[in-house]
């Protein structure tokens, strides 16, 4: 099969000069084998781009054009829009070859100002890759699996990526069209030039309406006037306008079956859901043709049998609406541009409508399932209401904890981007103290608020409309945020509580009415936004205010709220008792005031991540979170990013020391802990309410559960006798240690002249036949602990006696000394196997 050219249009290039008409054909037989080769490494599961598409949109395209724009049309304008429609998918079919020399090459080259070079938008997409979310990755690749740079190797591709570089030319391939027909197509040797003997405005023109194809008219329109203020209209005999139309609706337009034909479709395995919604849909289109009662109208003609689902029954439906969206906007652009302009006012369209069988009743009744659109649906502002109580309960403290995370999470974005550098950040220096407020103010009208603000970030009118007024979006998951916040990998570079994008329902356990002002930190001063809103509000009204950065918000509250916050708690002002204090680190400062603006002191101050850790406060590494502490000392249950979730740890060291067994036999009982979770991913299973776990951390309890039995036999080395033989020491009692993580120690330690000892049957068979335990011996020297390692000399050793009872640990000495915070645990059930 060869490119076939229509009879109208190649009749008009003949009629050009032979130069010209000669660098057409020539172009034609240099694209030919690209287009007959048909391959695209990139899409393995798209339709057809080759020559059977090219003459489609080649065919169609003649037919578009109405019988009166032939007497305007130019040999110029079918010389044009032939180069332009041979090369518009040229970026669709490139190999892996030409892939790497296009995103390796740099040279600052480009057919655009606005153009980055290829470089470096490669690199932007492959670290916006790794941050895709799961359902983006699905229609992409097949799988939800989060993808990695390795994957994005161009010169060793997996199949993942190979379909994410796909995705990457999908979004760039008309800009590359224009490249190829200007400067050339990229390769290892070099540029390769397709369209030699062309004259510069044809490749220009012609590039311009091939990229058009994937961008809005409106812009190119714009991008054309550089030459002169009528060039979008007619430049040399080349109305580019009307021919950006023509492609962009020809190539729409190529709906039938054949770019899908049934023997390939069977024959492949289409990974993405949406590569089979395409194939499944162009195979049920079986007909498009004019209607003869209206000339204007394209009626498309679909096969029931051919639809096998609603989603291909969608998505034909969303290709009709689409084709008629496009046919409305390119006849108004045509009307703007040449209307008023005789005799460019009979350059039209043939064809102003699409009509489509789908919804006869015909095909509707013998379709095997219901051609409507099911999906959640929900009546908004009421269902906000409904949510409210079941989430956070009549808890007033639970709306200034929301509203509390969302500033700290500020105030460490705006920290993040100023330590980095990233942008032009006019009104901050190095004094900058980052805070947090909360406090109670009385307006000229008596009423009460309750105003949480912070000299954080900011936001956005758009991120206000989509995140913040919007439940259920998280802007943390956002592309904006991730390119700002996000590693290489994907990973966030700061803490961040807020992660379900439903913290604004609990303002409404406050009051009914909210303020919000707020300045986006790279927005001018007097480009701050102030609004007010309640749940019944159908408009907010955004204004703009002159404001300093960050954002601040005041609910109006009654004497109820402050009653409620007085009840009692485990936070206190004085005689009045608060239970609102939920930060618990000292970075950033968060300042609270109560009624009468008194300072309210903070409960809790524990340590961050990264630094030294106060005595008695240990650290553990957990794949998924930047550091855990834990302690044993006076602290919440559990603190995730510096908030406080709950007093209590729901995690069980049972399951991890062996469950019932460990309940049943072992002699040691050691407490849970507290835990402070530093989470900038958000892998901590907490529930909506975040007052407690939605499922088990397994690796965490396991983590926890090693390391707390490090820690005790750690302790035990260095509380122990402090030299000589145990049974050398006479016992004065039984006496349960002091280790401050037990909860039940029965008659396992003893005390003697020189510290606790370990019950062991050497010392105590008469008085405990259970078998022989642990017993440290030969201990004549004791050097300083710090942070729980403790160094001893080589020629000490813990022994463990032969009873399976006594297969607790063993302690590997190295050749000089042995860190007991790195010795190896190979039984976690403490003196029960």
């Amino acid at each position: 099969m060869n490119i076939t050219i229509p009879t109208r249009l190649l009749n008009l290039i003949q009629g050009v000069t032979d130069e010209v008409s000669a660098s057409v054909s020539s172009s034609i037989s240099s694209v030919t084998p690209i287009l007959l080769r048909n391959e695209a490494p990139f899409f393995p599961d798209y339709t057809d781009h080759g020559i059977q598409h090219i003459n489609s949109v080649l065919q169609t395209c003649e037919l578009l054009i109405s019988e009166d724009s032939w007497s305007v049309f130019t040999r110029e304008d079918a010389a044009v829009i032939i180069l332009a429609i041979i090369s518009h998918d040229l970026g669709m079919l490139i190999t892996t070859e030409t892939f790497t020399a296009l995103v390796h090459q740099n040279n600052t080259k480009t057919v655009a100002p606005d153009d980055i070079v290829w470089n470096k938008i490669w690199h932007e997409f492959k670290l916006a890759a790794c941050r895709f979310d799961g359902a983006t990755l699905t229609n992409i690749t097949g799988s939800p699996e989060p993808v990695n740079l390795e994957e994005l190797n161009s010169d060793n591709f997996t199949e993942r990526g190979r379909k994410l570089a796909g995705e990457f030319l999908r979004l760039h391939h008309h800009r590359l069209s224009h490249e190829i027909l200007v400067l050339g197509l990229p390769s290892e040797q070099g540029l390769v030039h397709f369209f030699k003997g062309v004259p510069e405005h044809f490749k220009e023109f012609a590039g311009i309406i091939a990229r058009s194809h994937g961008m809005s008219i409106r812009k190119c329109i714009e991008s054309i006037t550089s030459l002169d203020n009528t060039s979008f209209r007619e430049y040399r005999h080349i109305h580019i306008t009307f021919l950006m139309t023509l492609i962009r609706l020809a190539d729409y337009l190529d709906l039938d079956y054949n770019r899908a034909p049934s023997s390939i479709l069977s024959a492949k395995s289409l990974k993405s859901p949406i590569s089979r919604r395409e194939w499944w849909a162009h195979k049920a289109l079986v007909d498009l043709h004019s209607n003869a009662e209206d000339p204007e109208c394209l009626q498309v003609l679909v096969e029931s049998k051919e639809i096998p689902n609603i989603s291909t029954y969608l998505t034909i439906e969303q290709k009709i609406e689409g084709v008629q969206k496009e046919l409305d906007n390119c006849w108004a652009i045509i009307g703007e541009v040449y209307g008023r302009f005789p005799p460019l006012n009979r350059l039209a369209l043939k064809i102003r409508r699409i009509k489509s069988n789908i919804r006869n009743k015909n095909i509707v009744s013998q379709l095997p399932f219901i051609p409507q659109n099911a999906f959640l649906r929900s009546s908004k502002s009421e269902l906000l209401k409904l949510l409210i109580a079941p989430l956070y309960g009549n808890k007033p403290e639970i709306g200034i904890r929301e509203l509390l995370q969302n500033s700290v999470d500020a105030v460490r974005e705006l920290k993040y981007l100023a330590r980095n550098n990233k942008g032009s950040i006019i009104d901050l220096d190095e004094k900058t103290e980052w805070k947090v407020i909360v406090k109670f103010e009385n307006d000229d009208n008596g009423n009460l608020w309750i105003v949480v603000s912070d000299n954080g970030i900011g936001m956005t009118w758009e991120t206000i409309l989509d995140y913040f007024l919007t439940a259920g979006a998280s802007f943390r998951k956002s592309d904006a945020w991730k390119q700002n916040f996000s590693s290489a990998t994907g990973d966030s570079q700061i803490l961040r509580s807020g992660r379900f994008g439903i913290g604004i329902l609990a303002a409404f356990l406050l009051g009914d009415i909210v303020q919000v002002s707020t300045r986006y930190i790279y927005e001018p001063k007097d480009k701050g936004i102030f609004f007010q809103f309640g749940l019944e509000d159908t408009t907010i009204e955004m204004k703009w205010v002159s404001k300093k950065h960050g954002t601040t918000i005041k609910i109006k509250i009654n004497k109820q709220i402050i009653k409620n916050l007085k009840d009692v708690g485990y936070y206190y002002s004085k005689k009045n008792h608060f239970k609102w204090d939920w930060f618990c680190l000292d970075e950033p400062k968060v300042l609270r005031y109560d009624e009468n603006g008194e300072l309210l002191s903070q409960e809790f101050k524990l340590n961050g991540p990264k630094g030294n850790l106060a005595l008695g406060t240990h650290r553990i590494n957990v794949s998924g979170y930047e550091e855990i502490h834990w302690t044993y000392k006076k602290s919440p249950g559990l603190v995730c990013n510096g908030i406080l979730i709950s007093n209590y740890l729901n995690i069980s060291l049972e399951k991890e020391f062996g469950g019932k067994v460990y309940n049943q036999n072992s002699k040691i009982k050691l407490d849970h802990p507290k835990i402070s979770v530093f989470d900038p991913d958000g892998n901590l299973p907490l529930n909506l309410a975040r007052e407690g776990l939605a499922s088990y951390p397994k690796n965490i309890a396991k983590a926890l559960a090693d390391d707390i039995c490090k820690n005790f036999i750690a302790y035990c080395l260095l509380q122990g006798p402090q030299s000589g033989l145990l049974f050398d020491k006479q016992f004065t009692s039984y006496q349960v240690s002091n280790y401050p993580g037990k909860y039940d120690v029965s008659e396992l330690f003893f005390n003697t002249l020189d510290g606790f000892g370990l019950v062991d049957s050497w010392n105590i068979s008469p008085f405990y036949n259970k078998g022989p335990f642990l017993i440290v011996r030969g201990f004549d020297q004791r050097k300083t602990i710090n942070n729980d390692t403790t160094s001893l000399a080589k020629n000490y050793k813990l022994f463990y006696g032969d009873s399976l009872m006594a297969l607790w640990a063993v302690l590997i000495i190295g050749t000089d000394h042995y860190q007991i915070s790195c010795m190896t645990i190979i039984q976690y059930s403490f003196l029960s196997k």
